[in-house]
């Protein structure tokens, strides 16, 4: 299986091609390897880190979204990202069968925006649609490597081609069948970048393409007894008082969620998409099916 690595540091932007290894080679800036997944994997991240500089303070405030999602976050992200989200695997089974519902059971083929940590968006939908193929696509390349471990391990390498990078960076091709983005635009500060990912999305996206979309709607901040529930959450799982004041600050830290569910839906018919279904909610948390408009 070829596997696409967009292999650039996150701060200092460099074209990242500097180790020889049967089945890899450079096509521009962007690393094609032809060999096993776990391989690749390793191969990348030496690739990555054998020329990664560290970041000015610039580079902290202004890098995106992807920087925070470093090594410890992404060991620990299954575990936390469970207890912070109520409902977390019964959000991604139900857009697994909502595309499902739409789209049919022939071969298809689907953008996973934001892949990275637990690569549960496939790991639901190929359980359920064996013929479907997948992309995943993060520009956090732990985030990515903690994923592409669960996928190989669900024996679903085969199925899934992998890229290190934004969904600007991916190759033009023929437009897939579905995407989603999972947890991923409330972790986007800007609004024009907000923006411009959803049109990106949709430009990849054949004409009536559903798009499942997940995120936090609305500030922290305005929802003080979501908030109280939350760290409610982490006592259940055995946190401390410090601990939860950690956690909540971590899961904050640089995320600007949308201002409410009307704000998602308005980002989503500028972006040219139409008919958003809400299908779940969880405290913060909402997620939609919309489509491309045709």
């Amino acid at each position: 299986m070829q596997i696409a690595a967009r292999l650039q540091a996150p701060f200092s932007r460099k074209p990242l091609c500097v180790i020889s290894a049967p089945g890899h080679r450079r096509e521009g800036q962007t690393c094609i390897f032809n060999m096993p997944p776990k391989q690749t994997m390793a191969c990348a991240k030496e690739c990555f880190w054998r020329q990664c500089t560290l970041p000015t303070m610039a580079d902290m405030t202004s890098t995106s979204a992807s920087a925070k999602f470093d090594l410890s976050r992404s060991i620990e992200y299954a575990t936390q990202s469970r207890i912070a989200l109520a409902g977390y695997d019964a959000c991604h089974e139900l857009a697994a069968c909502l595309l499902s519902a739409h789209l049919g059971h022939d071969a298809k083929s689907v953008l996973v925006a934001g892949a990275g940590g637990t690569g549960q968006e496939i790991l639901c939908a190929a359980k359920l649609e064996p013929a479907w193929t997948f992309v995943a696509a993060d520009p956090a390349v732990a985030m990515l490597d903690q994923a592409m471990t669960g996928i190989e391990a669900a024996g679903l390498s085969g199925r899934t081609a992998v890229f290190h990078g934004t969904v600007e960076e991916l190759p033009d091709g023929d437009g897939f069948d579905a995407a989603t983005l999972v947890g991923v635009l409330h972790h986007i500060p800007e609004q024009d970048r907000k923006d411009a990912l959803l049109r990106e999305l949709g430009r990849r996206l054949k004409p009536g393409g559903p798009l499942i979309l997940a995120c936090n709607r609305c500030p922290y901040e305005s929802q003080p007894l979501f908030l109280e529930a939350w760290a409610s959450r982490w006592r259940m799982a055995g946190a401390d008082e410090a601990e939860v004041v950690a956690k909540l600050g971590k899961i904050r830290h640089g995320a600007v969620p949308p201002l409410s569910e009307a704000a998602v839906e308005t980002m989503l018919a500028n972006a040219g998409f139409v008919n958003p279904l809400r299908f779940f909610s969880s405290l913060f948390w909402s997620a939609w099916i919309t489509f491309k408009a045709q």
